[in-house]
């Protein structure tokens, strides 16, 4: 069965909640049947493989070639290398035990594995040189809108991350770390911006508040922060932390 565009990503967002613990497999079942004409069982099959697959391990009802790259754009449009790298992980383990009782190649699957194994190797999404940022000077905090290049992107707005770290400064919300003081000159501006709210749980277009939904943490605290699905909080980060947080001013 052919999905469009809009069935795909109805379908990501509804195996999504249900990875996020925010609705019953049978819940997120009965929706994807009714908007995309699936039956029920079937569709339990898809979001628990979604579950798995997210989480880095290992599913083994195959999803097929369209719904698996699909779920891999939108994991990597909405979480980055962090959460493209596990979810990867997951579908080699699925390849792998796919391929242990069967006499033939995952050869689809592979090809899909290979594919975003080099997206994931040349467009590290840490925002080192913030790549996802819109150019310019635009006048509203206005994020979300979906811009289709080879995995669809989330628009990230200069202007609310400049005024982010008007606010709150450049040390790192979670550890206090400062690249300006450690690195002298060329740490001077740089720090990452993460979203409270994960742009993943609004969708569409939106104006953001950048004191309210923005702070300031370092790559490191970042990839952290993006390492559980759903993203942890600052709080929770801040508390696993072996050493104390660095003073900040």
């Amino acid at each position: 069965m052919d999905y469009s565009t809009a069935q795909l990503e109805a379908l990501y967002r509804e195996a999504l909640l249900f990875a996020q613990d925010k609705q019953t497999k049978t819940a997120a079942a009965l929706k994807i049947g009714a908007s995309i004409g699936i039956g029920l069982s079937s569709a339990k099959m898809i979001v628990n493989s979604f579950r798995h697959m997210i989480r880095g391990e290992r599913y083994r009802r195959a999803l097929n070639g369209p719904i698996t790259e699909a779920f891999l754009s939108a994991i990597y449009r909405d979480y980055g290398s962090t959460g493209l790298a596990q979810s990867l992980d997951g579908l080699q383990q699925h390849i792998d035990y796919y391929e242990s009782f069967s006499k033939g190649t995952a050869v689809t699957l592979r090809q899909i594995h290979r594919r975003y194994s080099e997206v994931l190797s040349h467009n590290e999404r840490l925002d080192g040189g913030f790549p996802n940022e819109v150019p310019g000077e635009p006048t509203q905090y206005a994020e979300g809108s979906v811009d289709q290049v080879l995995v669809n992107k989330y628009e990230r707005s200069r202007l609310a991350r400049q005024a982010c770290l008007n606010a709150y400064g450049h040390s790192c919300t979670v550890c206090g770390f400062d690249f300006a003081r450690f690195y002298g000159p060329l740490g001077h501006g740089f720090i990452h911006v993460h979203h409270l709210v994960e742009i993943s749980s609004i969708g569409s277009k939106y104006e953001i508040d950048p004191i309210k939904d923005l702070r300031p943490v370092c790559p490191n605290c970042h990839a952290m922060l993006h390492k559980r699905v759903p993203a942890l909080t600052i709080e929770e980060l801040r508390s696993t932390l072996q050493a104390p947080p660095a003073p900040t001013t």
